[in-house]
Parts: C-alpha cells; structure tokens; sequence
C-alpha cells in the first residue's frame, strides 16, 4: 500500500541537489504538480521535523539537519565502510591522493567515504557528494561490472551530459571504455569530470560476487596519468581486493596496468 503523503514528501526532500540547494514552495508545487496550499502543508510538516530548513533572507527551504544525522547513520551502519574505512584512509597516505569510496545509487555513485592524506594536515570523512557515473572513475568502474539489463537502463535513463570537453558524450563510445575497462581491471577518467584532475576507479565485490561498492584514486592528471600512473594503479587494486576479501570475496588475479591505455 502507498500512502501518498509520504511518498509527496519524499518527492519534495528529492527535489533538493547541489546544483539547488534551495527551493521556494511555488516552485516544489509547479514541479509536483501540487496545488500550493497542498505543498505547504508538506514542506511545513518537513520544517518541524527539522527535515527542511527556511532561509529566513530569501524564504526558500534547504535541507535540515536531521537529513544530515540520517546521512551520517546511513553511512556509519554499511557494512563495507566499517570494514573498508581504515584501508581508505591507508591508501590516501600512501598515495598522498584523494581516495573516494562510494556505492552504486542506480544513477550516480554515493561517496560514503571521502579520505584525504594526513600530509596535508587533515582527513575527512563524510556522505556524498554524488559523482556522475560516465565521467568519473569510479562512476565507470561501477557501471563496467553492472549486469547488461541495469547498464542498458542507465544508458536509457540517463543524458550522458558533457562536464568538459573530454567527457564521453556517446553511447557507443561509453560502452567501448566500459568494455576497456573490465578487461583492464579498473577504470580511468582523463579529466572528464573537472578539467586537470584525473582518476582511477575500481570496483569492490561481496561474498556473493556481486558489485559492493568502488573506490577510486582522484588528482591532478600530471601525477595521476603521469610518472605515478603504473604505481597508482597497482596499488589501488590491491586495496580493492583487500577490502573485497575482508567482505568475503575470493579474488580474481590482478590485472595489470597498461601504459598505453593512458
């Protein structure tokens, strides 16, 4: 049985991103289709579950805090972050990188742990954001090891938006990297995401064999396609079948890393 209020006000905290982190009533009441009276009710009831806030300069709503405390218990409650967490942490050291750990949403990759390395002075963990599966290394790692039928419905539902001029834009030529990737064993954005910084993405598999989560490398594309490239990626599949046989997973034998696909 579906009870509509809730599922209204799941659609309503749904509306809410980083590129619109605040939204005024009107506006969640035309996008829902929602008569305005109807949409107050909702957004109200949110505020005094302090699931929404009121920004008391513009009026609009933001996320609560409570949607904070939530991420923070969702995240410490995976499995894989508390068995993953301190090899995150180890492989940002040794790389002194960004190390990016996250979990396949059905669209995008939820990082659920965010390491940086203790040389600079500080680490981080922390959910999300969310990362765009085309273009980032870990949103390829991921959907290289998705089964046809999930990948084939990423491919339908999703536009395959351009974030630079090196962003893999066409289907064919997606499913050709993904392809790449597999048989490579890992995964690599040549600055697709954000102009200058590159990354290596690998996936993460359970006792079952199935996709867990992935975990990826993230920095400037001269360090991480560069000298470091060989090294780097060695190192990152380690960890990930470390952390996949901690989760029960007996591993396949290492793909090694090849020069000339950078």
């Amino acid at each position: 049985m579906v009870i509509q209020s809730i599922q209204r006000a799941i659609a309503v905290l749904s509306m809410f991103s980083s590129s619109q982190p605040s939204i005024g009533v009107t506006e969640i009441a035309d996008a829902l289709g929602l008569n305005k009276g109807t949409a107050w009710g909702i957004i109200t009831t949110l505020e005094q579950c302090r699931m929404l806030k009121k920004d008391p300069k513009t009026k609009k709503y933001q996320l609560g805090p409570k949607v904070y405390d939530l991420g923070l218990i969702f995240s410490i409650s995976l499995p894989v972050n508390r068995i993953a967490a301190r090899s995150v942490q180890d492989l940002a050291d040794k790389s002194n990188l960004t190390v990016w750990m996250g979990i396949w949403d059905g669209k995008a990759i939820l990082v659920t742990i965010n390491a940086l390395p203790k040389s600079r002075g500080k680490t981080a963990t922390q959910v999300g954001p969310k990362l765009a599966a085309h273009c980032s290394a870990v949103g390829k790692a991921a959907l290289a090891w998705l089964s046809s039928e999930d990948l084939t419905s990423f491919l339908e539902g999703n536009d395959l938006d351009a974030f630079t001029p090196s962003t893999i834009t066409d289907r064919h030529d997606l499913i050709k990297d993904l392809e790449e990737t597999k048989r490579r064993g890992f995964a690599i954005s040549k600055q697709e995401a954000v102009i200058g910084q590159s990354g290596l993405g690998a996936p993460i598999f359970d006792a079952q064999g199935d996709l867990s989560a992935v975990i990826g490398i993230a920095g400037p594309s001269n360090t991480v396609l560069g000298d470091r490239f060989e090294e780097l990626s060695e190192m990152l599949l380690i960890y990930a079948n470390e952390i996949s046989e901690h989760l029960g997973y007996s591993p396949k034998p290492l793909a090694k890393s090849k020069r000339e696909d950078v």
